[in-house]
């Protein structure tokens, strides 16, 4: 029996491989940068930005806004955590 497609099934794979990206490198920045989160999350918004960049310049892959925004998602979580957690210190 098989079983139906879901949500992340019907993702194209260009879209996966973004948001495991963002998954992977942007706790990674948010670490390092632990005292400075908006530098942190700008500093996340340069790179998956420039990746986008470096794909439509080397005709890589399809450069589209929601690749960015797949890649940014996560470090805009951890920022919006860190910063209510901060709140409530």
């Amino acid at each position: 029996m098989r079983r139906r497609p879901n949500f992340i099934d019907k993702l194209p794979n260009d879209k996966k491989s973004h948001l495991v990206l963002g998954l992977v490198i942007n706790p990674v920045i948010f670490t390092i940068l632990i005292n400075h989160n908006l530098y942190a999350l700008i500093t996340c918004f340069f790179i998956h930005g420039g990746i986008e960049i470096y794909q439509r310049i080397t005709k890589t892959g399809k450069a589209e806004w929601l690749d960015f925004i797949s890649g940014v998602y996560s470090a805009l979580w951890f920022w919006f955590l860190i910063e209510l957690s901060r709140m409530f210190e």
